[in-house]
């Protein structure tokens, strides 16, 4: 192998040489977290070695891990001497093996042996999959282990050994202008934690949607045009505890939410129909995930010539590319209007307490992602009230929305026409 020399920070230069059995590299925006760990396992990996390699989820596997592995093994000069098997995410460099896997369940990391234990997008990842993961690393007695994130307050990885720090603006391979810009966007404690990588415990770090906002929006009255169309958003229960939710929207009003349990999803689409019906919905947005689908055809067919019934897919790539998926641009729009004028103004308590449990995190070139719906449920019930009120604000729907009001009114005057012959 041919030396080549890494533009890297200090930070990173000492992360990487760091030999204690733990230690953390916490930093803001582009602090380089997951290109200085991916590195770190490459190098153990040419040695001989086995990491373990963990992430929140598998997409972020493919869409962060993949790329940057095979990045820096073209500039090692490797590539010809590295195989990447995408099928069991496993990536052998000579003797060395890197096995990446996913937190999503414990299932991913039984029967597992390891010499090193890398985490990456640690505040992703609880504490028990941490303490299951570390039972896997048992080939060696001088293994390490290595975490990565954005800190979201104290907790497991920021307790480490040894602990690395780097802010947003202490990497000189950034671009100033792109610095620039996040120093006038990001202000307050949000800035401290996601550019200074500052680990806080105070309300409002980890939450998506502010207490203070919350409260605001559940006393503001409304003040909504009775031309704008009604927009729902339907979330279809997926486990025998979860609920099937349904929520309309007008403009800056929640019209309704509507819950079930344990309802079959042909009972389930005829309830929502008779509603979407009488109330004048324009677009009714369904998650097809899984079940899914059963009622959004069935949906389709039963008022699909009245209700436009849109397919929403939370992973469906966002239109905007600093949200990892559809799922965190639809709940960011959803902050942008709890946080302006939107009223949720009756909404039950339950409804105001979900939706201060809404998290979200910064991942791979500085996107923003929500907390999945399994992780939140290790701390909460199931969000689907929360997802449901979020769908309404996909772009896609409310495009729809206004198409479909403008049809309704040339259908009209085109009846009127008629009439006056």
């Amino acid at each position: 192998m041919n030396k080549v020399e890494f533009d890297i920070t200090e930070a990173q230069r000492l992360f990487l040489a760091e030999t204690s059995r733990t230690a953390s590299y916490i930093g803001g925006l582009g602090s380089g977290k997951s290109f200085v760990l991916i590195l770190w396992a490459f190098l153990q990996a040419m040695k001989g070695r086995t990491v373990l390699y963990i992430l929140p989820s598998y997409p972020m596997v493919r869409d962060i891990a993949f790329p940057l592995i095979m990045e820096i093994a073209e500039k090692l000069n490797m590539l010809d001497h590295t195989n990447l098997n995408r099928s069991n995410a496993t990536l052998t460099i000579g003797r060395g093996t890197i096995m990446f896997r996913s937190a999503e369940t414990g299932d991913r990391i039984r029967g597992i042996n390891a010499h090193d234990l890398a985490f990456d997008e640690a505040a992703f990842i609880s504490k028990n999959f941490y303490l299951m993961a570390i039972g896997r690393v048992r080939k060696s007695e001088d293994s390490m282990i290595r975490a990565v994130g954005t800190p979201c307050g104290k907790t497991w990885f920021t307790e480490f050994d040894i602990l690395f720090t780097q802010s947003t603006f202490a990497n000189p391979f950034i671009p100033k202008a792109y610095k620039d810009q996040l120093a006038r966007e990001y202000v307050g404690e949000f800035a401290r934690q996601e550019l200074y990588g500052e680990i806080i415990n105070s309300d409002g770090v980890q939450q998506l949607l502010s207490t203070r906002d919350i409260n605001l929006a559940a006393n503001r009255v409304p003040v909504v045009s009775s031309g704008e169309p009604i927009v729902g958003g339907l979330d279809v229960a997926r486990f025998g505890d979860d609920k099937s939710v349904l929520i309309l929207r007008q403009g800056n009003k929640l019209l309704k939410i509507k819950t079930w349990s344990r309802i079959r999803t042909t009972e389930l689409a005829r309830a929502v129909s008779d509603i979407c019906i009488d109330m004048g919905v324009a677009v009714l947005v369904v998650d097809s995930i899984g079940v899914g689908g059963g009622p959004t055809d069935q949906l389709v067919e039963s008022i699909g010539s009245e209700v436009k019934v849109v397919e929403y897919n939370s992973g469906y790539k966002p239109q905007n590319p600093k949200y990892y998926n559809l799922r965190a641009e639809s709940y960011h729009e959803l902050q942008r209007w709890i946080g302006t004028s939107g009223s949720i103004k009756g909404a039950p308590q339950e409804f105001l307490d979900e939706l201060l449990q809404i998290r979200y995190n910064i991942i791979g070139k500085n996107k923003i992602i929500i907390e999945s719906k399994d992780q939140m449920k290790k701390r909460m019930h199931s969000p689907d009230k929360s997802d449901a009120l979020s769908m309404t604000f996909w772009e896609v729907a409310n495009k729809s929305a206004l198409q479909s009001k403008t049809k309704k009114k040339k259908k009209a005057i085109r009846r009127r026409s008629a009439w006056a012959r």
